[in-house]
C-alpha cells in the first residue's frame, strides 16, 4: 500500500510527467475500469491530428489575411501619395491666381491715380489768363492723352488676354478638382470593397469552424436514471427535442452545450427521461459507446 502511495505521489509531481502524461491519467481514472487504455490512446491521437489539421487551416487563413493586408496598405500609400501631389498642385494654382490678382489690383490703381492727375490738370487749366497756354497745352495733354489711351489699350488688351488665362486656369483646376473627387470616390469604393471582402472573409472561416463543430457526429450524452451517466455517442449532431433510445429507457434531448470532461472539444446533450417513450422529433441510435462514472 506504501508503494502504491509513492507510485502516485511521484505521478502527479509538476516536473514529473509532461501534459500528456497527465491528461491520459486523468482519464484513465475518470473511464476506470470500464475504458481500455488502448480506447483512451486512440481518442486521444484522433485528436491531436484534429487539433493540427485546425492549427494548419488556421495559419493559412492568416498569412492569406496578412497579404490582404499588405496589399490594403500598399493602396492606400499609393492613395495618399496621389492625393499629396494633387494637393500641393492647387497650392501652386492658387499662388499664381492670388499674384495675377494682386498685379492687377496695382494697375487699377495706376490708372485711378492717372485719372485724378487729368482732372487735377483740368481745374488748373481753367484761368482765363493762361487759355492760350492752356489750349496749347491741351492740345499737347490730347496727344499724350491719345498716346496713354493707346498705351491703357494695350494694356487692356494684356488685362483681356491674362483674364481669359486665368479663366483657362480656373477651368483647368475645377477640372483637376473634378478629378481628384472621382478618384477620391473611386478609393473609398475600393477600401469599402476590401473591408467587405474582409468580414466575408471573417464570416466565411467563422461559418467553417461552427459547421466543424456543430456538424461532427461525435457527442456525449448525460442520461438521469438511479445515477446519472456520461455515454459518448456517435450518431450525432444531437438536435434538441430528438428521442434517444438507452438501453431499456428513451430520452428526450433538453439542451445542449459543452463537454464536462477536461479538454473535450465535443457537443454534451442534456438528456430527460421521456415518459411516453413516443418516437416524436428526430431518433438516434439505440446503442451507446460508452459510459463514464457519475457526474
Amino acid at each position: 500500500m506504501s508503494e502504491l502511495r509513492r507510485d502516485r505521489e511521484w505521478e502527479h509531481w509538476p516536473q514529473s510527467r509532461r501534459p500528456e502524461e497527465r491528461i491520459r491519467r486523468t482519464l484513465r481514472g475518470l473511464f476506470h475500469p470500464t475504458v481500455a487504455d488502448d480506447e483512451i490512446e486512440r481518442a486521444l491521437s484522433t485528436q491531436s491530428h484534429e487539433i493540427e489539421l485546425r492549427a494548419q487551416e488556421l495559419a493559412q487563413t492568416v498569412a492569406d489575411l496578412e497579404r490582404r493586408e499588405a496589399r490594403t496598405h500598399e493602396l492606400r500609400a499609393t492613395v495618399e501619395q496621389m492625393l499629396r501631389r494633387g494637393s500641393a498642385e492647387l497650392d501652386e494654382r492658387h499662388a499664381e491666381l492670388s499674384e495675377l490678382a494682386a498685379r492687377l489690383a496695382e494697375r487699377e490703381t495706376v490708372v485711378a491715380e492717372a485719372e485724378e492727375a487729368v482732372a487735377e490738370r483740368r481745374r488748373e487749366l481753367g484761368a482765363v489768363e493762361l487759355r492760350r497756354a492752356a489750349v496749347e497745352h491741351r492740345e499737347e495733354a490730347l496727344g499724350t492723352r491719345e498716346e496713354e489711351l493707346g498705351e491703357r489699350e494695350a494694356v487692356v488688351a494684356d488685362l483681356e488676354q491674362r483674364a481669359q488665362d486665368l479663366a483657362t486656369r480656373e477651368l483647368e483646376l475645377t477640372r483637376r478638382g473634378s478629378e481628384l473627387e472621382l478618384l477620391q470616390t473611386r478609393v473609398a469604393e475600393t477600401l469599402s470593397v476590401v473591408e467587405r471582402e474582409q468580414q466575408a472573409l471573417a464570416q466565411r472561416e467563422a461559418s467553417a469552424q461552427a459547421e466543424i463543430v456543430d456538424t461532427s457526429p461525435l457527442y456525449v450524452a448525460l442520461a438521469p436514471g438511479g445515477r446519472y451517466r456520461l455515454l459518448e455517442r456517435d450518431d450525432g449532431p444531437p438536435v434538441i427535442g430528438a428521442v434517444i433510445p438507452i438501453d431499456e429507457g428513451v430520452y428526450r434531448v433538453m439542451r445542449i452545450g459543452a463537454s464536462p470532461l477536461p479538454g473535450d472539444r465535443r457537443r454534451c446533450a442534456f438528456l430527460e427521461l421521456d415518459a411516453s417513450g413516443s418516437d416524436l422529433g428526430e431518433t438516434f441510435g439505440s446503442d451507446p459507446v460508452v459510459e463514464a462514472a457519475d457526474q
